[in-house]
């Protein structure tokens, strides 16, 4: 291969993000740079969490470099509509001036999913990516619903047969408060307020009962129930629950 083969892009940075999903999909970052440094950040439900560093032969990179020029990456169309409760892939590529953002949110086949594989293979993530251990499953499964028998059998709560749905990916953030137990907390949210702006302000919800639709339950400390319907986790109703008695919070949908 010849030197110049081999000489790193002037200005070039490919990052690959996999995240999100109604399970335990893998949610973690790559970004590999001009002179072959690859940086991976491991954030859940992947065999290494955390950051790791690793350098990979420039002529590898200029594998990528030619593969986004050879199918016109720079040009591809933006697409904005995801699918609820699949991973989101999301490409982003600086080259010499040039930049891009790229997603898939339904994993469908196509050309965003392809590189997102190439990606993985070059970087060689997949020896941190590995498979789900099925343990850390089973132990995320039991401390939810460890959390949730705690609450609900305090409040003495009727069993539903959907009551232990996971949690989205999304609601994994880390400044997310704790849990609310005050009506008060959800009596305030504005039109256009989604599912994770009630989580980033009342915390993650106690159970997620849904089939079909979203419908999250939070325990307030009379063990009265705020209920979150939601199709899409953007459109909401709000409702609080005490004595049989209904209350309507708040309703964008």
């Amino acid at each position: 291969m010849s030197t110049q083969s081999n000489a790193p892009a002037a200005d070039f940075s490919l990052t690959l993000e996999r995240t999100g999903c109604e399970g335990f999909c893998p949610w973690y970052s790559v970004t590999i740079l001009s002179d072959g440094s690859v940086h991976y950040e491991g954030k859940a439900y992947v065999h290494v969490e955390g950051s790791r560093r690793e350098t990979i032969p420039v002529s590898d990179v200029n594998k990528l470099i030619h593969k986004l020029r050879d199918e016109d990456f720079f040009h591809w169309e933006e697409k904005t509509d995801l699918c609820v409760d699949y991973p989101e892939v999301r490409i982003t590529a600086s080259l010499n001036g040039q930049h891009k953002q790229v997603l898939e949110g339904c994993s469908a086949p196509g050309k965003v999913l392809a590189l997102a594989e190439e990606i993985d293979t070059i970087s060689g993530t997949k020896s941190w990516v590995g498979n789900v251990p099925e343990e850390l499953i089973q132990k995320q499964k039991g401390l939810q619903l460890s959390a949730q028998e705690t609450r609900a059998e305090r409040c003495h709560a009727a069993r539903d047969p959907f009551d232990n749905q996971p949690m989205p990916e999304q609601f994994k953030i880390p400044d997310a408060p704790k849990t609310a137990r005050q009506v008060s907390c959800f009596a305030s949210f504005k039109k256009d307020s989604t599912m994770l702006d009630v989580v980033r302000k009342c915390g993650i919800p106690d159970q997620h009962a849904g089939s079909g639709i979203y419908i999250f339950v939070y325990y307030m400390d009379d063990c009265s129930t705020v209920t979150i319907g939601t199709p899409d986790l953007k459109r909401l109703a709000i409702r609080h629950v005490k004595e049989k008695k209904t209350t309507v919070l708040f309703n964008n949908w």
